[in-house]
């Protein structure tokens, strides 16, 4: 049994046999059960960033007080 778990930062294309499996647990998570002689090709790439402004957040906090 063969199983691909490739984070979401990543775009995968696949060929060859028929998958058996997509998700698992609300994941992309693509399974093979494959006979002797056949095969799955994985190519991986990583999308490149969008040009522009851009900002990382290390933290996000939000606080409501309710009033009259």
């Amino acid at each position: 049994m063969w199983r691909l778990d490739a984070g979401t930062q990543w775009h995968v294309e696949l060929t060859g046999i028929p998958m058996i499996h997509r998700q698992s647990e609300g994941r992309y998570l693509p399974q093979w059960q494959p006979w002797p002689g056949e095969t799955v090709t994985i190519a991986v790439s990583k999308p490149a960033a969008t040009a522009g402004a851009w900002l990382t957040l290390d933290e996000a906090r939000a606080e409501l007080t309710p009033g009259n």
